[in-house]
């Protein structure tokens, strides 16, 4: 058994890992955001004041995003390891449930007396946001010119938004790629990608004093000192799960 088992995970070896190329590649594309729910996004609920976990959906339209990955792969032949730099814009009309800062003021612990309202405002979802990854892809190789990749990607996310109560979020993500590379020369290819990112996304506990807080001049009017008590007060989204999908095209340079 061992005479035939040595030479067989040899040649596996050598197949997978022999004669590695390194690749840098840069792909540019768009998003679209398939899912965002809000985690304990309401201090005010009844369900948070005793301590139950809310899993809200955020409703949003119009959502929309532009993204680039710089990579770096070994490139074996029927495998690819490699670590990515993804940065872009996910922005869309959101849904936001407000109360009044007189009325949360007076009532912050009794959310019986609170009457929320919702806003429906352009707002910024990671905008910017970077996200560093590793990346691990199985290789399926049509030609010696044309293969199809498939395989995890897993990292973690930094952006600006307008969802937590200071403007600042970092979560894991983990997902997947499938694309096709086109070799155009022994060192230039043409890579077609598809993505999906999901992002967990958990900050500060939501308090009074680090709720989101604005007021909309497009609804109240022109602030004033006997307007000001009813500046706007969101309810924070400081903890969330965000998905999306994520279309790109680019070039691999071979070294």
């Amino acid at each position: 058994m061992k005479r035939f088992l040595i030479p067989l995970l040899l040649s596996f070896s050598f197949t997978v890992f022999a004669q590695p190329r390194i690749d840098i590649g840069l792909t540019v594309g768009g998003i679209v955001p398939t899912s965002l729910t809000a985690i304990d996004a309401n201090p005010y609920a009844y369900a948070s004041f005793y301590g139950n976990t809310q899993k809200v959906p955020v409703n949003f339209s119009k959502a929309f995003g532009l993204n680039g990955t710089v990579k770096g792969l070994i490139d074996f032949r029927n495998l690819q390891l490699g670590i990515g730099l993804e940065g872009g814009s996910i922005k869309s009309t959101v849904g936001r449930q407000v109360g009044l800062k007189v009325d949360i003021e007076e009532n912050f612990m009794f959310s019986m007396y609170v009457i929320p309202g919702v806003v429906v405002e352009k707002q910024n979802i990671a905008a910017p946001y970077l996200t560093p990854h590793l990346m691990l892809h199985v290789k399926f190789n049509f030609s010696d010119h044309v293969y199809l990749y498939t395989g995890p990607i897993g990292g973690r996310m930094f952006s600006k938004n307008d969802l937590s109560w200071n403007g600042k979020s970092s979560g894991w993500v983990a997902g997947g790629n499938l694309g096709l590379v086109i070799r155009l020369s022994d060192r230039i290819s043409l890579d077609i990608a598809e993505g999906w990112r999901m992002a967990w996304v958990r900050g500060d506990e939501i308090t009074f004093d680090n709720r989101r807080q604005w007021y909309n001049p497009e609804i109240l009017g022109p602030k004033t000192h006997t307007t000001q008590d009813n500046t706007h007060v969101a309810y924070a989204i400081n903890s969330y799960n965000l998905s999306y999908a994520n279309s790109s095209i680019g070039i691999r340079l071979t070294l």
